[in-house]
C-alpha cells in the first residue's frame, strides 16, 4: 500500500536495475559475498526504483535458470496495480542488461515509456536486437510504432559502469 504514497503517478521515472549499489566506487562498501550477476557465484536481484527520490518501489530474487523477463514483468506489475493506467506519463531507465525486446514490450504494454542507457559506440546499432529480427511480425510492427515514445541516451564514457 505504501507504493500508492510514495509513487508520483504523474511524473515518475524509475529505474531497473540488477544491483541494489548505487556507485561502483572502490569506496562504497558492498554487503554481500556473491557475485552480483547471475549465472555466477549466486542468485541476482532485479530491482526497481524510483529515480527522483532514490526509493526502491519492488525488487525481486532471480535465481539462476530464471527469466528475466518474467522477473522484470512481476516488478512492472507490483507498480502498475495500484495505479492501473494513470502511469501514463512514466518512463523507466534500463541499461543493455534489460534491453531484450521482451521486456522492452512488456515495458510498452504496461504504458510505460523506455530510455536505455549505452555506450557510444554502439549508438549506431539498434538498443535491443537487430533490425531484422522485428521486421516480418505484427508483433514487431506493434513495437516499432510504440518505440517512437522512447529513448536511447548516450553515455558519454562508452560504459555503463560510471552511471
Amino acid at each position: 500500500e505504501s507504493r500508492r504514497l510514495i509513487v508520483d503517478a504523474d511524473n515518475a521515472w524509475f529505474v531497473v536495475d540488477d544491483d541494489l549499489i548505487s556507485s561502483r566506487a572502490q569506496d562504497v562498501q558492498v554487503k554481500t559475498l556473491s557475485q552480483r550477476k547471475a549465472g555466477k557465484e549466486g542468485h541476482t536481484a532485479d530491482v526497481l526504483a524510483d529515480s527522483q527520490t532514490r526509493i526502491v518501489i519492488a525488487s525481486k530474487l532471480r535465481v539462476r535458470g530464471a527469466k528475466q523477463e518474467e522477473s522484470v514483468d512481476y516488478l512492472f506489475k507490483l507498480l502498475t496495480d495500484h495505479h492501473g493506467v494513470s502511469l501514463r506519463c512514466c518512463g523507466v531507465t534500463q541499461d543493455r542488461g534489460y534491453g531484450s525486446p521482451d521486456i522492452v514490450m512488456k515495458t510498452v504494454e504496461r504504458g510505460l515509456g523506455c530510455a536505455f542507457i549505452m555506450p557510444q559506440h554502439l549508438m549506431n546499432y539498434h538498443p535491443y536486437c537487430s533490425e531484422s529480427q522485428l521486421q516480418a511480425s505484427k508483433a514487431a510492427a506493434t513495437f516499432n510504432k510504440a518505440r517512437r515514445h522512447n529513448y536511447v541516451i548516450d553515455n558519454i564514457h562508452n560504459s555503463d559502469e560510471d552511471l
